[in-house]
């Protein structure tokens, strides 16, 4: 009986130990995943105010990347919108979910925070801030979460990022969408 008793507490200490190093490693995997992006291969977006050039821009950025496929199309249910909003976020990625499932999104990219933060004395935002922030609500629609310390330059996704320097995907956002893929 107390061979049966050990051999049981083993079973159950190994199935724990087991258990708690898989969920640490899912968790760590799982980390920079975002529930409610649209598309790890393609998708178009319908441009409704200003900054064709931008959004072209940060749509090359990813298809450079990793091949992601997005392009303009004014039919398309997605928006994207380069403006001066009276917030002081940056940028905007606003999923359109049913069932669990996001079938739209709209980008906005807010030109008056950009302008503050990382403008010129003209008073404008520097374009490759505007590039940088478009760039990192693309990466929202590829499925990729924010990553709010710890990251730097590390990242497109992180908010600690110099967005005058960088604004296309990095190393690390490239390994997060080919590992999803």
């Amino acid at each position: 009986m107390k061979k049966l008793k050990k051999l049981v507490f083993n079973l159950t200490s190994v199935t724990i130990i087991t258990a708690f190093i898989f969920l640490v490693s899912a968790t760590s995997a799982l980390a920079h995943y975002y529930a409610y992006g649209y598309s790890l291969y393609s998708m178009t977006y319908n441009l409704k105010t200003g900054g064709d050039w931008y959004f072209s821009e940060a749509a090359k950025n990813w298809g450079n990347a990793v091949g992601t496929n997005i392009s303009q199309n004014g039919y398309s249910g997605n928006t994207a919108r380069l403006a001066s909003y009276s917030y002081n976020w940056y940028g905007q990625y606003a999923p359109k979910v049913s069932g669990g499932k996001t079938y739209a999104f709209d980008i906005r990219v807010n030109t008056r925070t950009l302008a503050r933060d990382y403008g010129s004395d003209s008073g404008y935002a520097s374009w490759q801030s505007i590039v940088s922030t478009a760039t990192h609500e693309f990466g929202h629609a590829q499925f990729l979460n924010d990553l709010e310390s710890g990251w730097g330059n590390a990242s497109i996704m992180s908010y600690e990022r110099n967005r005058d320097t960088i604004y296309k995907p990095q190393s690390h956002d490239i390994t997060d969408i080919q590992n999803m893929r």
